[in-house]
């Protein structure tokens, strides 16, 4: 006795109709987004050194330092040298 109340039938909103479409161009999306051609560089080579440059100390702070960071500056320093001054 339920008074004759009938539920109504479960609609599936074209889940079933483009389901597969959908996924497809989901697929195809993720696998051309990876591609990479070789004859464009990944990034410029330079791009860091328009970021970063040396960093300079003037003598009040080169007495305050320690030693360890006097080297990291001074590695710090070099390195964008190497890759930056041209």
């Amino acid at each position: 006795m339920h008074g004759g109340y009938k539920m109504p039938a479960r609609q599936s909103h074209g889940r079933k109709r483009y389901g597969g479409a959908l996924t497809l161009c989901l697929a195809m999306m993720l696998i051309t987004s990876c591609v990479h051609r070789s004859d464009e560089p990944a990034a410029s080579p330079n791009s860091a050194c328009l970021i970063f440059e040396p960093i300079y100390l003037g003598e009040p702070d080169i007495a305050a330092i320690s030693a360890d960071l006097a080297r990291k500056l001074a590695a710090h320093n070099l390195v964008w040298r190497d890759l930056c001054d041209a």
